[in-house]
């Protein structure tokens, strides 16, 4: 930030935190936030916690008897868009910014993201979001380096590293650029609604499309940085990335208008492409190459981009498991959008079907009172 905001001309800033059994690491994320430089007059954190059965809500009350300007609600839906309609309804603040309970934010996060809505004139302001370890393990810091590479997310920009530096793509303030987490004005929720209470994810693309269509602009910035601790967990990682891929299509049941980036679809084209060729490739001995040109076109892209990534950290151990890891990403999170996909091609067919008979049951009716 080129200067501190001084409390004079600080607007209030309300920092919306969804929980739920975050024992683990909602310390770290609520002590980033009263350690940031924003003024702590203009400044309410508002913790919605999802009935947490671990230490979680012990941990909260603590903040709360310590500092005056955090405070906790209840969030009996449990779910993450449940939680952040509650928060922004309890708000009072003239911008209204999400935090996550599994990041530790910047000293000066909060100031940039009202640095950017002021200065550039923007409606929405996010960052960067490094990706960290829960472990050590080498497993983990694979899943940290293939989350953060082309090859693994695509162009998920806030999530990147340059493959021979750890320099992000982007170095100045650009528009349109999908952010991690919102901060707005709050006269945006008034024209553009609350969060989609069906969606259980994707909620964020949902959001992101109204933005869109009302005319209002993301900005993003480098300079307001996070740090994300991801599962690190090999099971839990795949389970991730396949509840995120179900999610990509599963939305278009409940909501219109959702839009979504060529990098969403990428793994459930690479599902679809291995298994045609594979199932092509059972018939004349011709199309087997077919399949095998996929794989090895697929396997010589993991390798390179692996040995690439070991070289930048200088790492050979990474190298040993990346292409394993990136496999797993793209598979999963194939697999999960395939199922979503079939889940809302039934639901379109079943209401297709129920349509059909109302109609032929009123055809029958006229036909008989006739």
């Amino acid at each position: 930030m080129n200067r501190r905001i001084s409390p004079e001309e600080a607007p209030s800033v309300s920092v919306i935190v969804p929980c739920r059994n975050e024992e683990e690491l909602i310390e770290k994320c609520l002590d980033s936030i009263v350690e940031n430089d924003y003024p702590k007059d203009r400044l309410e954190v508002i913790v919605i916690d999802g009935l947490s059965e671990d230490r979680t809500r012990e941990l909260l009350q603590k903040y709360v008897a310590r500092y005056p300007f955090i405070k906790v609600l209840d969030n009996p839906g449990r779910e993450q868009q449940l939680a952040l309609n509650v928060g922004i309804e309890a708000s009072k603040g003239q911008i209204v910014m999400r935090a996550d309970a599994h990041s530790v934010y910047k000293f000066n996060y909060i100031s940039e993201c009202v640095r950017g809505l002021r200065e550039y004139s923007a409606d929405n302001v996010g960052g960067r979001w490094v990706t960290l370890a829960r472990t050590q393990s080498l497993v983990a810091r694979a899943i940290c380096l293939a989350t953060s590479n082309v090859f693994g997310v695509g162009n998920a920009y806030y999530r990147l590293r340059r493959l021979f530096s750890n320099a992000p793509p982007l170095a100045k303030p650009t528009w349109e650029i999908p952010v991690p987490y919102f901060c707005c004005r709050r006269e945006v929720f008034a024209k553009v609604g609350l969060f989609n209470e069906r969606l259980d994810r994707s909620e964020d693309i949902d959001f992101r499309a109204r933005l869109n269509a009302a005319g209002f602009r993301t900005l993003f910035m480098p300079t307001v940085e996070c740090y994300y601790s991801m599962r690190t967990k090999y099971s839990a990682f795949v389970k991730h990335m396949f509840r995120n891929g179900l999610w990509v299509l599963l939305p278009l049941r409940h909501a219109r208008g959702i839009s979504f980036s060529v990098r969403h679809i990428v793994p459930l084209l690479f599902v679809l492409s291995l298994a045609a060729s594979g199932m092509l490739a059972l018939g004349p001995p011709g199309w087997a190459a077919l399949f095998w040109i996929l794989v090895g076109v697929y396997g010589s892209a993991a390798l390179l981009c692996s040995a690439a990534i070991a070289l930048r950290e200088r790492d050979p151990g990474v190298f040993l498991v990346l292409p394993g890891i990136f496999l797993s990403l793209h598979m999963s999170y194939g697999v999960g959008s395939l199922l979503g996909g079939f889940l809302v091609v039934a639901g379109l067919t079943a209401g297709l079907m129920k349509k059909l008979r109302q109609e032929l049951w009123m055809w029958v009716g006229r036909m008989t009172r006739c």
